[in-house]
């Protein structure tokens, strides 16, 4: 007689614990059978980006059941955001003017803090300073590798993973997903005093640039969360990573330095990754789904991260109990949602930086304003450039290969998108247009 299968020690893993991990913790912890462990790479006590929270988050805080421990903590009012684009001079919109009201200027240790907090008080478990070393498919579900705070390496199985891990997570792909990434958006951030005789602002700043674009936005502990946007190109190119070189750029803003004191140390910038990205779902029923920027990660610009980390955190959720206990139906519907809003975020996004024309020549504008004009049917080949804006160094030598016979556009490119599925074929396509002459 065959023994019975060992339970498994959790149902959901949960790797990560910033907002959208915790949101899908909390949302499982509402069916009291469903036992879930979150793994967290910190330890809540690291300033992150993402200091400022829109006014329309407060009713997915409601549902997660936090919202009277939130509102009592984050004391912070934002009314609006103030931008320099387009032009030389602010141009503000006031969230008093819409439905919801103020927002919030984060302190964002605390807030992630009452997150883990929460999903602890409502019985899921929580290891931080963690991480996952390794997932391995079973017939019923993972066998997981993860080491925690003593350096122990913990052995345990789970049912179902949601990948909450982050723009650079490999999990997903490594269970079959591909990320087709758009850009190589990146962020430089210090955490600044204001200067003397400057009140703290009640309003977030953004202020565009040759190289990108500049955020400001006001702390409750009276200091300003600065960051600088731009590609990591340029940023290597330029050595913008280092203090004296982002302060001297600071110091040449127009409206944000007037903010901030750039008297004193020049700490250097923490870097992180901001890009643009989509990750499409693995192609079988591996039992694994992703949240947050883990499954679609938006330009800053945008100020969605949050509140989409928060929105998808519960729809994947939600995804991976029918997965457990319904029919499976709600992980197809669930990535069909994301693909769609990424697909209104893009087009957004283009009009948004279109509206930007004081310097249309620079790589950073280009690169995000050009649109592709190639005729399907154009016959394309000997190469004019051996360089391309729009795609890595190796994708441009292999796509000069291709082209070595003159062949159609559209031919050219199915065969290029099928070996580089991770790229856009927007890019592809201006990739083709400028390092291709016709034949």
């Amino acid at each position: 007689m065959p023994m019975p299968a060992s339970k498994p020690d959790f149902d959901v893993l949960i790797i990560g614990g910033g907002p959208a991990g915790a949101a899908a913790a909390l949302t499982l912890r509402k069916r009291p059978d469903i036992k879930v462990l979150v793994v967290e790479r910190g330890d809540y006590q690291q300033d992150k980006v993402g200091e400022a929270l829109s006014p329309g988050t407060r009713e997915l805080l409601r549902y997660l059941g936090v919202w009277e421990a939130f509102s009592g903590q984050q004391q912070l009012n934002i009314w609006g955001n103030q931008a320099a684009w387009g032009s030389d001079e602010l141009h503000c919109l006031d969230f008093i003017f819409t439905l919801h009201g103020s927002g919030w200027g984060l302190n964002r240790r605390a807030f992630e803090q009452l997150l883990a907090d929460a999903v602890q008080q409502q019985g899921g478990e929580l290891w931080t300073q963690s991480r996952v070393e390794q997932l391995a498919r079973t017939e019923a579900g993972w066998q997981v590798q993860v080491t925690d705070a003593q350096g122990q390496l913990r052995h345990l199985t789970c049912r179902y993973v949601i990948d909450a891990a982050g723009r650079a997570s490999p999990w997903s792909l490594q269970a079959g997903a591909v990320r087709v990434r758009y850009d190589n958006l990146m962020g430089l951030a210090n955490w600044l005093p204001r200067a003397d005789g400057q009140q703290t602002e009640a309003f977030t700043l953004v202020e565009a640039c040759e190289y990108g674009w500049w955020y400001g936005s006001p702390l409750p502990d009276g200091r300003l969360a600065v960051s600088l946007m731009s590609d990591q190109g340029l940023i290597q190119q330029q050595r913008l990573a280092k203090g004296d070189a982002w302060f001297a750029l600071l110091a040449g803003t127009r409206h944000l330095r007037r903010l901030v004191s750039l008297d004193g140390p020049q700490p250097t910038p923490r870097a992180s990754p901001a890009y643009s990205a989509r990750v499409t779902p693995p192609p079988d029923k591996a039992p694994i789904v992703a949240a947050g920027d883990a499954v679609a990660s938006h330009d800053p610009l945008s100020a969605s991260g949050i509140p989409r980390a928060l929105a998808t955190g519960i729809q994947a959720a939600r995804a991976a109990a029918d997965a457990l206990f319904g029919d499976g139906k709600l992980k197809k519907a669930y990535h069909d949602a994301v693909a769609q809003d990424f697909g209104q975020y893009l087009g957004n996004h283009w009009r948004i930086y279109q509206a930007e024309q004081r310097w249309p020549r620079a790589d950073f504008w280009r690169f995000r304003t050009a649109q592709p004009q190639l005729a399907p049917t154009t016959l394309v080949g000997r190469g004019r450039a051996q360089e391309s804006l729009f795609v890595p160094d190796k994708v441009a030598r292999r796509l000069l290969e291709l082209a070595a016979s003159p062949q159609p556009a559209h031919q050219l490119l199915a065969g290029l998108s099928a070996e580089q599925p991770d790229l856009p074929v927007e890019r592809l396509l201006l990739a083709m247009e400028e390092l291709l002459a016709p034949a």
